[in-house]
């Protein structure tokens, strides 16, 4: 089969008219709609990730390039992400945005390979996240009072402790306990998604008043929750 004429290469265009012609009005984002916009937004980034893993699979040189610049590409994916908060200008925000998702999609992909994880076991890890992503959902809908700036600093705290965690295990006690840190890590993104998920919910609220809410400094960090709960959902199967 041609790479074109893969669901996902036809859905993202369409993806992405739609969504700028819902989400903009007079070249800036509209709190009309911002649930459905949000969602589109999501969506959309989610349509543009799997397009890119497909078609780095697709292409082998691809990977076999990324190989030679992994740390470069993972460099520049956190000086991206760094940046992506600093700029100002929208449509740079956005060419900003797709570059980071690339770059993502391309570390995913590698991913993958180097754990040879087969198309089955992807989708009993993707079975997995949406029942979590779930009850994430609705635990911020029933809990909104705990989403608060003290449970966003335990969770950036935790996140720190499991990354010096892995770094020693990874270098002194050769990965002894990775499959470990990855259950750990499961739970702490579960965390950043209920966080974030009343974020949306209290950005729409304040959309009400009026103002142009940003629709991507919400995505992003939902995208980033969904790639780290993926990969270390992966880790902590693989590992077992």
């Amino acid at each position: 089969m041609d790479i074109s004429e893969n669901p996902t290469f036809l859905l993202t265009p369409i993806l992405l008219g739609i969504t700028y012609f819902s989400a903009f009005e007079n070249g800036k984002t509209t709190c009309k709609r911002f649930t459905g916009n949000y969602f589109l937004y999501l969506l959309t980034s989610i349509s543009i990730y799997f397009s890119a893993i497909k078609a780095y699979e697709y292409d082998t040189n691809i990977i076999n390039t990324y190989k030679k610049y992994r740390m470069p590409l993972i460099l520049l994916e956190i000086v991206l992400i760094m940046s992506f908060f600093f700029v100002k200008n929208s449509a740079l925000r956005h060419v900003i945005y797709i570059a980071i998702l690339l770059i993502m999609a391309l570390l995913q992909t590698f991913f993958l390979e180097k754990q040879t994880i087969d198309k089955k076991e992807i989708e009993d890890i993707l079975k997995k996240m949406m029942v979590i992503i779930l009850i994430c959902f609705l635990i911020a809908l029933q809990f909104p009072q705990y989403m608060n700036q003290s449970f966003l600093t335990f969770l950036v705290g935790g996140l720190l402790f499991v990354l010096l965690f892995r770094l020693i295990d990874f270098f002194i006690l050769d990965q002894k306990y990775s499959s470990n840190i990855s259950s750990i890590t499961v739970f702490l993104f579960a965390g950043f998604i209920m966080y974030d998920t009343n974020r949306v919910i209290e950005v729409g609220k304040s959309c009400k008043t009026g103002g142009s809410p940003d629709y991507l400094d919400l995505v992003l960090d939902m995208v980033i929750n969904l790639n780290g709960l993926f990969k270390n959902l992966a880790l902590s199967d693989w590992d077992d």
